[in-house]
């Protein structure tokens, strides 16, 4: 009799701790797991275009911090990368605590990939976002440039000057332009090259220009005339 008595007080303790657990879930603040972006859209290979623009950049926002236990990437997807502070962000590794944090998305190829985050709390419940990532391939720069004369200040010298600046990079930035006089090759991080020429008449300008993946343009020649 002792022994049904005592199973009976245990069931019923059981079922009042699950009760009580249940309540206790069904009470706790609700979890809340978004983004600043639905779309992160960025460039093929562009780990370094955080520097300039805002499209590898993605918030987090997780409300009620104080119940959540890890944040975690569960993504299987070998081409993209998540960094935060500098660090590469692994698969299932834990993410830091905090009502925002700002990471950064890029990926070695093109394609539409899907980032997923898991959210968990010490009560066990977890929810899960994805959001899709758009990696577009790299457009090439294009080269282009003006010139004009200065004034001249000695004899058998004819300055002349070598506008690149309105060369464009449809999404990213120039980064070195290369010119060439009468076939000599010179380079140069800025656009504005200045030359001086010995001899009137015709010369040829040529420019190629490279962006800040490392892609060159076509090369454009002009023939100027020197008077």
């Amino acid at each position: 009799m002792k022994e049904m008595i005592l199973c009976g007080w245990m069931l019923l303790l059981i079922i009042g701790c699950s009760n009580k657990y249940e309540a206790i879930k069904t009470s706790a603040p609700k979890q809340e797991l978004s983004f600043n972006k639905d779309t992160v859209q960025i460039r093929e290979r562009d780990a370094t275009n955080v520097l300039w623009t805002d499209h590898g950049r993605l918030t987090i926002y997780c409300k009620d911090p104080d119940h959540q236990l890890n944040l975690l990437r569960d993504d299987t997807c070998s081409s993209v990368h998540l960094m935060y502070l500098g660090n590469d962000i692994k698969p299932g590794q834990s993410l830091p605590l905090m009502d925002s944090i700002q990471v950064f998305v890029f990926a070695d190829a093109p394609g539409m990939y899907g980032l997923d985050f898991l959210l968990t709390d010490r009560l066990g419940r977890a929810i899960q976002r994805t959001v899709p990532v758009k990696c577009s391939v790299n457009q090439p720069p294009v080269a282009r440039f003006s010139w004009w004369a200065e004034l001249q200040t000695q004899l058998q010298s004819f300055p002349c000057v070598i506008d690149a600046s309105v060369s464009s990079k449809p999404d990213g930035l120039i980064t070195h332009y290369d010119f060439s006089i009468n076939g000599q090759w010179m380079g140069s991080n800025q656009p504005v090259f200045r030359w001086i020429f010995h001899a009137k008449g015709e010369q040829v300008v040529g420019l190629a220009v490279t962006d800040d993946l490392g892609q060159v343009s076509d090369t454009v020649y002009q023939k100027i005339v020197v008077q």
